[in-house]
């Protein structure tokens, strides 16, 4: 043994091509542990590759000197992505059968559930996708690099990002090191290997993550062990509106470090310990930072610096982290006096100095709101002295009346009012497009998609892979934008979502017409507003296209206002076949009702009395919901009213009502089809309630609604008429005499004709 360390540095030069690619700190290192094994000749080898002359696996003294290297240096040399993992020792020639890892899959549920758009109330099934897909899914939401891409990017901001996590990560104690000799080989094979990102934030920060690639913990825990709920973005929304509508203080803050701040624990007894290995430059950095601590334990594998580590804190990546991070943060404020509304457990209230103090929490982000600025203050304290660590991180709370949270700005600027946006996300989005050549050469367009969207070519050219790829991440990044700041980007987008296993060329002409119009309108702001009394009047506008789609399936759209704005949006396809417009249309108010009283009901926990009303436009669908379906119904709707009469029961318990609305005043029909012209204008401002819009459209109508000669005046008309011949004037003339939109001109200015 003691032989083969001594050949263990100069195989290492001997691998290298030439003298330019001999690692001079990594000969160091070698010639430390050289002398460590000469001193110390009973220490244990253990080797990964039993024909090779030089161990792959050793450990290291207590005593070893310092790295030789400053800490940014060890990010100098960008390590590689597809490092090795070695195989576990073994004693027999027999040929070993992989390890099978469970991976967790999507398969069977929509892009809503897995970002938690929604998480208590379960939406259609409108985006399913394959588990292979789940990079592509990434990408869409969040742009991370890994250490090797993001230390390109972002350079020395990005190194010392590295370093401020690893340096943090060793002080908050999140892990201990342990010594290889203690562990089996099943323990070793299920560690989870140590993972580094980095992102830049909104603000511009650099920031670096180190995360633990959690999917070997699907082996001994279930996905519905270990899930953990977020808050809704219907109660997002809603709560917003409340806040503007009560004027109330609000702020933002973020737990910094929120899961290495809460202790790692078993959630079953039949759970294994959990175990962290980290290697190549980041055990190096583990090294620098505190070499009496982990040079003990450190090991080789094929070459490559190891560390075994036992969490004991909820380090990202961990499936379970969350979870337990919720039950933390949940019983704090429990403790606090805070009471969790049962229709959404990540949104709790209090009553302070006679009015409602509400907090709704995403993970680590948290959204408060109290009318009184004092009282919001005495929470951010209360966080400060329960989460701060002003040695490692602040908790820097946002403030005002402007705020960025889950990635949408909140605007409460305009009393009684507030305006959300997502214009950076948009801007970003377009960037980010790589084929935005393709989407300068399409003609301007009014609409995000023309009258024929829902139509399919059986014979269309399919895509290729890569643009299969491109065509999934930018529709996934227009369902996260159109759920939250642009629902006008309905039905586009749900249409979309439906095709992303499949498309074909006319699939992604549609998509460069839909981000045509986001470039166009990309200045569009959703403005929200709640009209005014103590009773919330939740107005539901449900709608259905009938028999639009390629199999004959209708298509719902439902909106939800409070007063101006739509609040809620509903966009999806149908799941059976109806066989008439009112079966279609009763088929809309199921997908729509359920909403409706989760909503009601959610409200209800919050404190405040609503009316919810559905207004419909179909009157024999309305027949059917509040008469006697005996009186109303026969053998071809039976089914439909087996299927869907508890809306009647609803209504008996006067858990809503309903209102016949008219078909111009429809707004659910904008979700429901690609509308077109005024009447899309007209439904698209119902639904934005976007002032600059309307000013814009209201003196578009005032134009169209003049005559040549009043919008232009007299002497435009002598230009248009000097061509024309004396029949032509006489004619016009007789014409200006009879036109009562032409009253404002004299008739004398004809006289010359």
């Amino acid at each position: 043994t003691r032989g083969a360390h001594e050949d263990h540095g100069g195989a290492h030069a001997m691998r290298a091509q030439n003298i330019d690619d001999i690692d001079p700190y990594q000969l160091e290192l070698d010639k430390n542990i050289n002398e460590i094994m000469r001193q110390q000749p009973n220490m244990r080898e253990i080797s990964t590759n039993r024909t090779s002359t030089a161990p792959n696996r050793t450990s290291i003294a207590r005593d070893a000197p310092l790295l030789p290297r400053d800490d940014e240096d060890l990010l100098d040399e960008i390590p590689r992505d597809d490092e090795p993992v070695p195989e576990s020792p073994r004693r027999t020639t027999r040929i070993p059968k992989p390890t099978s890892f469970l991976k967790p899959s999507f398969k069977g549920q929509s892009y809503d559930e897995t970002n938690h758009l929604i998480t208590q109330v379960h939406p259609e099934e409108t985006m399913l996708y394959e588990p292979e897909e789940a990079e592509i899914l990434a990408q869409a939401f969040v742009q991370t690099y890994n250490l090797t891409k993001g230390i390109q990017k972002f350079g020395d901001k990005g190194k010392q990002a590295v370093i401020d996590e690893m340096k943090q990560l060793h002080n908050r104690t999140v892990f201990k090191p342990i010594n290889i000799n203690e562990l089996d080989d099943k323990a070793r094979r299920t560690a989870m290997e140590s993972l580094l990102f980095l992102l830049e934030k909104r603000d511009g920060r650099i920031k670096a993550r180190n995360v633990a690639d959690g999917r070997k913990q699907r082996i001994w825990m279930s996905k519905e062990e270990a899930a953990s709920p977020t808050v809704a973005l219907e109660s997002v929304m809603l709560s917003a509106v409340i806040d503007a509508k009560e004027e109330r203080e609000v702020a933002v803050v973020d737990i910094p470090n929120a899961f290495v701040q809460t202790e790692n624990e078993k959630l079953k007894e039949h759970h294994k310990t959990d175990m962290l290995k980290i290697k190549g430059r980041l055990a190096d950095i583990l090294l620098q930072i505190a070499p009496e601590v982990y040079g003990p334990f450190v090991t080789k594998e094929n070459g490559i610096t190891v560390i075994y580590l036992e969490i004991l804190r909820a380090l990202y990546g961990m499936i379970k982290s969350p979870l337990l991070f919720y039950r933390k943060l949940r019983k704090d404020l429990e403790a606090a006096g805070f009471k969790v509304n049962p229709y959404d457990i990540c949104v709790a209230n209090k009553t302070v100095k006679g009015k409602q103090f509400t907090v709704l929490w995403h993970v680590d982000d948290l959204k408060i709101s109290h009318v009184d600025t004092p009282v919001v203050d005495e929470f951010i304290e209360w966080a400060r002295a329960k989460y701060e660590d002003k040695e490692i991180t602040k908790l820097k709370p946002s403030r005002g009346k402007i705020h960025d949270y889950l990635g949408i700005t909140l605007d409460y600027t305009t009393k009684g009012k507030v305006k959300i946006s997502m214009q950076d996300y948009i801007d970003k989005m377009l960037q980010e497009f790589p084929y935005i050549d393709q989407v300068n050469k399409v003609k301007k367009v009014s609409t995000p998609a023309a009258d024929y969207l829902f139509s399919i070519n059986p014979q269309a050219e399919k895509l290729s892979n890569e643009l299969k790829d491109e065509f999934h991440t930018t529709v996934a990044k227009g369902l996260f934008l159109c759920k939250r700041a642009r629902p006008d980007l309905q039905p586009t987008i749900p249409f979309l979502c439906t095709r992303v296993k499949n498309p074909d060329v006319d699939d992604w002409k549609k998509l460069l017409r839909m981000l045509k119009y986001l470039e166009s309108t990309k200045d569009l702001v959703l403005t929200l507003e709640a009209d005014k009394g103590d009773i919330l009047l939740c107005k539901w506008y449900p709608d259905a296209a009938f028999a639009v789609h390629s199999d004959f399936k209708s298509h719902t759209g439902a909106v939800l206002t409070l007063g101006k704005g739509a609040v809620n949006t509903i966009s999806s396809k149908q799941k059976l076949n109806t066989r008439s417009s009112t079966e279609a249309e009763l088929v809309g108010v199921n997908d729509t009702i359920t909403q409706a009283l989760w909503t009601k009901n959610f409200l209800a926990e919050q404190g405040y009395n609503s009316e919810t009303t559905i207004y419909q436009d179909n009157t024999s669908a309305m027949a059917l919901e509040q008469k006697e379906g005996t009186e109303n119904s026969s053998k071809r709707t039976r089914h439909i009213n087996i299927r869907y009469y508890f809306i009647k029961d609803c209504i008996n318990k006067k858990q809503l009502s309903v209102q016949y609305c008219p078909t111009d005043d429809m707004i659910g029909d904008y979700p429901s089809k690609p509308l077109q012209g005024r009447k899309f204008k007209k439904h698209r401002q119902a639904i934005m309630n976007d002032e600059k819009q309307q000013k814009s459209e209201n003196h578009d109508i005032n134009l169209a609604n003049r005559s040549v000669l009043e919008l232009h005046g007299h002497q435009y008309s002598r230009e248009i008429t000097s061509e024309m011949s004396f029949a032509q004037k006489k004619q016009r003339a007789q014409c200006a005499q009879r036109a009562p939109l032409l009253r404002a001109v004299p008739v004398t200015y004809f006289s010359e004709f």
